[in-house]
């Protein structure tokens, strides 16, 4: 996990004018933020919408201007790194989600998934390392995310309730069926309770 931080550092050190100049521009945090909402809306339980939207207008009053501006893998997480047997990273896969943004979104997702304390007791992720020593690596390699990251994390948790609501709406219906998203529901709400509490202190 801590090499898993100090390569996202070294992908978000990239140059992303002079590699990527016709790629696309920044997507801007509000854009990104209000893009979740249409997957939120597809939650059918009311209480999930409920608090989600509650967490939605909180992550909107605290919105911060943040300065790391690059490349985003956006869904940087232990999935999606290729390790061999001698622990040497040999990939890192599933781009679909890649954009030019606040780099924050990368780090917030990273350590929420790796707090114990994000997740439902029974979906708690396995790691030794927690977020803060996360965040040591990641700055330690040179990575430019600096500050605000209780936003970015809370922005993550409500970011992957919002997905299991449309993915549990999905399996219900019948249209992609995935009995994991029938045992997940009953986390959805813990991770919107955490992303509230991580913006509580927050300036407005």
């Amino acid at each position: 996990m801590a090499h898993a931080a100090a390569t996202l550092a070294r992908f978000h050190r990239l140059d992303w004018r002079r590699v990527l100049p016709d790629w696309e521009g920044p997507t801007p945090l509000s854009v990104e933020l209000r893009r979740w909402d249409k997957v939120l809306r597809h939650a059918q339980d009311a209480g999930w919408l409920e608090i989600g939207l509650r967490v939605q207008a909180a992550l909107l009053a605290t919105e911060p201007e943040p300065r790391a501006i690059g490349l985003v893998h956006g869904d940087f997480q232990p999935g999606n790194l290729l390790y061999g047997d001698a622990g040497q990273l040999h990939g890192v896969i599933d781009w679909e989600l890649a954009s030019i943004g606040a780099q924050g979104l990368d780090l917030g997702w990273l350590m929420m998934m790796g707090d114990r304390g994000a997740w439902a007791p029974e979906w708690a992720p396995v790691t030794a390392l927690p977020p803060a020593t996360l965040l040591e690596a990641y700055r330690a390699a040179g990575g430019p995310v600096a500050e605000h990251v209780d936003w970015f994390q809370a922005f993550a948790a409500y970011r992957m309730a919002s997905i299991a609501c449309l993915n549990v709406k999905l399996h219900r219906t019948g249209r992609r069926p995935d009995p994991l998203w029938d045992r997940f529901a009953p986390a959805i709400p813990h991770l919107f309770r955490w992303a509230a509490r991580r913006l509580e202190n927050l300036p407005a």
